[in-house]
């Protein structure tokens, strides 16, 4: 929440304990992926790219992380790496959408809510997935 809330440095500071204080079989993906969203939130697109794709390491079956590393992946221009991240989403889930990514994504950023712009929203755009509608009928 906190990189959510425009402190990247908090959230990385917690998550850093957070991952100290894991049991050695204790999941870490969910540390590793936090971590990732925290140096996003700061312009580092290098790092959270590193992180997720150990987040996505340490667990595999998180296919659904790929939504966020395609539009990492573009930030850093690698736009090779970030057709094949949506490739493996899309396989993943061949009906997803920029709609139906954003309902699943926070909503709060810098203590106002979020629209249906930014990097996540507008990458994923550029990458080619459709807008929506959602799938679900909203």
């Amino acid at each position: 929440m906190r990189a959510n809330y425009g402190e990247p440095e908090a959230a990385l500071a917690h998550f850093r304990r957070a991952i100290a204080l894991k049991r050695p079989r204790a999941p870490m993906a969910n540390c590793l992926a936090g971590t990732a969203t925290a140096h996003f939130a700061a312009g580092r697109h290098a790092e959270a790219a590193s992180w997720l794709r150990r987040a996505m390491a340490e667990n595999p079956g998180a296919v659904g992380l790929n939504r966020v590393l395609a539009p990492y992946y573009l930030a850093l221009g690698k736009r090779a790496a970030a057709r094949a991240s949506l490739g493996r989403l899309r396989r993943a889930y061949p009906a997803i959408t920029v709609k139906v990514v954003m309902l699943h994504l926070p909503r709060i950023r810098a203590g106002r809510a979020m629209g249906d712009d930014g990097p996540i929203p507008d990458g994923l755009a550029a990458l080619g997935l459709p807008p929506g509608p959602s799938p679900y009928g909203f």
